[in-house]
């Protein structure tokens, strides 16, 4: 019975990521194309498993919101991070970059106040 219980909730969770991973990046990908300027805020955020004191897996992920109150996020090496947002810099000059709990309140009142005026730059 715990077989059972075990492999119902891998098929889950593989079929829920499999769903879910593509069908977002492609979304990513055409908003980035063709409305860049719908992405207010990006920032990372990277995640370790430590049992017991002893790292086993450190995972990042870039995460980007947009105007409508969508989030996007690509899972990416840790040490590519600080490259991948410097280019992303230069594609979305527009947004604001890195996590702050005052950004997100902003977020949440209203994102148009997470976009860069030209002088901000």
């Amino acid at each position: 019975i715990i077989a059972l219980i075990l492999i119902v909730t891998g098929i889950i969770f593989i079929y829920d990521t499999w769903r879910e991973g593509p069908v977002g990046q492609s979304e990513l990908m055409d908003t980035l194309k063709n409305n860049p300027a719908h992405i207010v805020w990006v920032f990372s955020v990277v995640t370790e498993t430590m049992p017991f004191g002893i790292r086993l897996t450190t995972k990042g992920k870039i995460v980007f919101k947009n105007l409508y109150g969508n989030e996007y996020s690509i899972s990416i090496p840790q040490n590519e991070i600080l490259r991948k947002t410097e280019e992303l810099r230069k594609i979305l000059p527009q947004a604001s970059f890195g996590y702050s709990k005052e950004r997100m309140q902003w977020y949440v009142v209203d994102p148009h106040l997470l976009i860069k005026d030209e002088k901000d730059n």
